[in-house]
């Protein structure tokens, strides 16, 4: 069994919303294809952004190339999900399982707030409103 990431480096890969969404469709199923997780980590996005051209190719083409060589990259080399470029395949990677429990957490808060609080537009981290209780 591989050694646990430091909690830094594990916050840091589920700060961005889509690294998370990703390792959210790995829940459901052991093995996704590429063209699975573009759906489902950027479902809406992939219809509705039309900045670069009226029929939308431009943005599904960024979408595909930020999977490809920023996110899936990312999660492959701390061993969380494993890559297959060839067949375009992902699984689960060795450390998934114990990265699992936090994810479960984020996945609850992100599907009570996440929604309303995520920027679509953006690539960088969601920041969420952090309540104080100084009495």
């Amino acid at each position: 069994m591989p050694t646990a990431l430091d909690t830094d480096t594990l916050l840091g890969l589920l700060a961005n919303w889509r690294r998370r969404h990703l390792l959210y469709a790995l829940q459901s199923k052991r093995c996704l294809t590429v063209e699975t997780l573009l759906s489902d980590v950027y479902g809406a996005d992939q219809v509705e952004d039309t900045r670069s051209s009226a029929d939308g190719e431009q943005p599904k083409r960024e979408q595909r190339i930020s999977l490809l060589h920023n996110h899936l990259p990312r999660l492959a080399d701390k061993e969380i999900i494993e890559y297959d470029p060839r067949n375009q395949d992902v699984v689960r990677g060795s450390r998934f399982d114990s990265v699992e429990p936090l994810l479960d957490t984020m996945r609850a808060y992100d599907t009570e707030i996440g929604a309303q609080a995520r920027d679509s537009e953006s690539d960088t981290p969601s920041t969420y409103p952090i309540e104080r209780h100084d009495r």
